[in-house]
């Protein structure tokens, strides 16, 4: 080698050298790159990872959202349907009570009609046969009448009050009044 470098000269020796350098430096270079290159790549990758993370935390989110969101749109229907079986009950309810209610009312109208035919039947029945009347009685009679009047009484009852209105009035005593 010792040879070697005698038949060189100094500047063939430097441009050696120098070459030398210049592949080690080019190497080193190309080394950092690849270097370089790796860690790009690894940070990408990172980066792509962390997306790919997030992105399935994000998606993982939404559909927990929209689990709630069914859970939430169920659970208002089974309200709404229950809401809407107690209002049909409650319906059905008032209108059963509606109906036993005017039952009742001409249960009530047919009772108050037979007790009020009753009480003017025999009171018209004795102020006929005595053949006067009392300003009381004749008041009484048309009190009675007036309300068997207002839940539809008519017939006999009001033949017997027409021959009532037209007797005599006279006193508790027995005196004519008018």
């Amino acid at each position: 080698m010792g040879e070697f470098i005698n038949l060189l000269g100094f500047s063939d020796i430097i441009n050696l050298l120098l070459t030398g350098c210049g592949i080690l430096v080019f190497y080193k270079i190309k080394r950092w790159d690849s270097k370089q290159d790796r860690l790009e790549a690894e940070r990408r990758n990172e980066i792509k990872n962390l997306e790919a993370k997030t992105e399935a935390q994000e998606q993982y989110k939404m559909e927990k959202m929209e689990e709630r969101e069914q859970k939430r749109h169920k659970d208002y229907e089974g309200i709404r349907e229950a809401i809407t079986s107690l209002s049909e009950q409650l319906r059905e309810e008032t209108k059963d009570r509606k109906e036993k209610l005017e039952i009742f009312k001409k249960q009530s109208g047919d009772l108050d009609r037979a007790l009020l035919h009753d009480a003017l039947y025999t009171d018209c029945r004795r102020v006929i046969d005595k053949k006067h009347v009392t300003l009381y009685e004749l008041e009484n009679i048309e009190s009675l009448f007036k309300a068997y009047k207002s839940v539809n009484g008519n017939g006999t009852i009001e033949k017997m009050y027409n021959k009532v209105i037209k007797l005599p009035v006279v006193t508790a005593d027995g005196d004519q009044e008018f």
